[in-house]
């Protein structure tokens, strides 16, 4: 089936939507919503008049229909911004492919950078200098105020993967699922009622951490093969050249409840998290690395690393 348009994607779940608000606050409610959104819209166009038409139809409501108002846009951009995001992915699959054809490199991707730097006449010991410089360090910061909790983060995946689905079918079972969702959506608290613990932030911030474990090898692996292929004779040396910085439980510019045990706790869950992260990675590659020394011939520097460890572990040279 072909994959439906960013616009219709969105149209269907609006549409979801509404059926879902109109069940919890009824059809004058869900009118009304629409209703504002369509005269802040021609605000926005310049049309005369709207400006105070919206002042007269947000005066006219109730602090509990003025609160449903307030959930319900939001929830409005926070499904346009799951569609932008699927637009975007789309997007970057079009180019890739068409790339793929083409036989060049994506554009805006490593490869494209460095064969631009081959093109414009940098040499393989240029370009390394360069690596040897080259230092990039996003830092993570807290927000707490504008964060989302956890069970909505939760629900938004839920919501982002059948909107794949839905984004390929037009199957009832994935509508009556998103329908489920936004319901419930609809009926949970989507912001936090109280500023949350710094250790909550701290939290937070592993949660978005987790996902460079994945990403940022990936990038590496990029840098490498991109090189590669525009200079295949030159061994090049790649240092780390990305960290990360974090804000989040060290922050002392002004924050009362960051305090030196708060900083110590912090380092503690962040230091546990990467030891997790290397066990895990550890774990995958002990069901791979199954090759013998009786098959294969092996690195010297390896068994080298081996015996330094089992000088140092006693535990490791046992159960080796």
């Amino acid at each position: 089936m072909e994959q439906q348009s960013p616009k219709k994607l969105l149209g269907q779940l609006i549409d979801l939507l509404d059926r879902a608000v109109r069940e919890q606050v009824g059809e004058n409610l869900s009118e009304t919503m629409f209703r504002v959104q369509r005269v802040a819209q021609e605000r926005r166009s310049g049309l005369p008049e709207a400006e105070s038409r919206l002042t007269r139809e947000l005066a006219g409501l109730s602090v509990e229909d003025l609160r449903a108002l307030i959930r319900w846009l939001s929830m409005y951009f926070d499904l346009l911004n799951l569609v932008e995001d699927r637009q975007r992915i789309g997007v970057l699959q079009a180019r890739t492919e068409r790339a793929r054809l083409q036989g060049k490199p994506r554009s805006e991707s490593i490869a494209a950078a460095i064969h631009n730097l081959k093109e414009q006449g940098l040499s393989p010991s240029e370009v390394q200098r360069w690596l040897d410089r080259l230092k990039i360090e996003p830092v993570f910061t807290a927000h707490p105020s504008e964060a989302k909790r956890r069970t909505t983060r939760q629900l938004l995946r839920q919501i982002r993967s059948k909107l794949i689905e839905l984004e390929h079918s037009d199957s009832r079972q994935t509508e009556q699922g998103l329908l489920a969702d936004l319901t419930v959506f609809w009926q949970t608290d989507l912001v936090r009622p109280e500023r949350p613990p710094v250790m909550s932030e701290v939290s937070r911030g592993l949660f978005f951490a987790a996902t460079l474990w994945d990403v940022v090898p990936r990038v590496y692996r990029d840098l490498r093969t991109a090189l590669k292929e525009v200079w295949p004779q030159h061994q090049f040396q790649i240092s780390p050249i990305i960290s990360f910085g974090s804000w989040i439980g060290g922050d002392r510019d002004g924050h009362p409840f960051v305090t030196v045990d708060i900083t110590r706790r912090t380092l503690s869950r962040l230091r546990r998290a990467a030891v997790e992260n290397h066990l895990v990675r550890c774990r995958d590659m002990l069901s791979r690395l199954v090759m013998s020394n009786q098959q294969i011939d092996c690195e010297p520097a390896l068994l080298t690393i081996i015996d330094d460890a089992t000088e140092r572990w006693e535990t490791l040279r046992q159960r080796l």
